[in-house]
């Protein structure tokens, strides 16, 4: 396994600033909605204007470290083996499969109803790789919001399709 260093197919998470925008922070809009009409319940703007800043505050910080996460996540497909690198704020993970050591690799567009519309919207979509021994927690790969999917998906099923069992 060591000898396997020519990489066949590197896929990377994509940053993109209105998927961001929209599907990310969806959520943080609802909030912050229901904050203004508690501003506009309690008759203080003041209210609305902490409020705002403080969702501002968030959005922008939420914003940045998604991109820097984004940076150096990936999955790499070799001829034996799968390898999942992701930086998670100053530490840095990696997980190697062999092929004989995966179970499934599945393709999903969204993992709720929101993200789902959103993703298909873009053309994005999740990558999951589940092991034969534990769960895709544990031992897995997960590689979310990844550009042109079925593109993705034709790449993966000719390097890795006929060496899953």
């Amino acid at each position: 396994m060591e000898k396997d260093k020519e990489e066949l197919l590197r896929i990377r998470k994509k940053y993109s600033f209105k998927y961001a925008l929209t599907a990310n922070m969806f959520e943080l809009y609802i909030f912050y909605i229901i904050l203004i009409l508690f501003s506009f319940y309690m008759n203080n703007i003041m209210y609305g204007i902490v409020f705002t800043v403080l969702i501002l505050i968030v959005a922008i910080f939420i914003l940045i470290w998604q991109k820097n996460s984004v940076k150096e996540t990936y999955l790499s497909f070799y001829s034996t083996k799968v390898v999942y690198k992701r930086k998670f704020l100053f530490t840095y993970k990696e997980k190697i499969l062999e092929y004989d050591e995966i179970k499934d690799i599945v393709f999903v567009q969204g993992t709720n109803m929101i993200t789902r519309i959103f993703q298909k919207a873009f053309h994005m979509g999740n990558i999951y790789i589940y092991p034969k021994k534990g769960n895709i927690f544990t031992n897995g790969m997960q590689l979310e919001n990844v550009a042109c999917i079925e593109k993705v998906i034709e790449d993966v099923k000719n390097i890795a399709g006929d060496k899953i069992k």
